[in-house]
């Protein structure tokens, strides 16, 4: 039979600074508006990697292209949680803010299309760690009542950046440019967007 025993009581009271870990969840929840910017900002850049490259009668190639950073979401997202564990998510959530910079700017100025995929594989495995652990640092500094409403913020970024398609506005003319802008918009976004 289990039994409790009384327990004594405290007269401690925890105080919570709401501001700060609201600010540091919206911060977090960036990750998933990175994850969702990632996802569509090749779907406009297409047409122009694809002149770039020569390889718009190429449909494998520009498929490749496409999907590719799916392998690197694979690899971020097996990897996340034994990482995590070992360093903390704080700190693979500020290398995945890096890995979103770095290469965004390496996309932009692949000057071969193998260097342009790798960079793109890279760049999903940021998306695979940002999804995964931006969430679970969201669930470990809420308290209790506001978990709900912070992990909504996180998706909803995420679902807000892949309706947007910013990057398919048309923001130059030639391909090397528009995706430059794209990948550059990209880098300033996640310069500030992880904790």
């Amino acid at each position: 039979m289990i039994t409790t025993t009384p327990t004594e009581t405290s007269n401690l009271k925890a105080e919570l600074n709401l501001g700060y870990i609201w600010l540091i969840s919206v911060v977090v929840a960036l990750g998933g508006l990175l994850f969702g910017w990632d996802w569509v900002v090749i779907g406009g850049a297409k047409p122009f990697f694809e002149r770039y490259f020569h390889i718009a009668d190429n449909a494998q190639l520009s498929g490749w292209a496409n999907s590719c950073a799916l392998i690197g979401c694979l690899i971020g997202a097996l990897v996340a949680g034994a990482l995590s564990d070992k360093f903390g998510r704080k700190k693979l959530l500020l290398l995945s803010a890096f890995l979103f910079a770095v290469t965004s700017v390496g996309n932009a100025l692949a000057p071969t299309f193998l260097i342009f995929i790798a960079w793109r594989i890279l760049g999903g495995v940021a998306i695979g760690l940002a999804s995964n652990l931006s969430p679970m640092y969201i669930a470990e500094i809420a308290p209790a009542l506001c978990r709900i409403l912070y992990d909504q913020r996180f998706r909803l970024q995420m679902e807000r950046a892949r309706s947007e398609y910013l990057p398919r506005v048309g923001i130059a003319s030639d391909g090397r440019a528009a995706a430059r802008s794209a990948d550059a918009v990209l880098a300033l976004i996640s310069h500030g967007s992880q904790p």
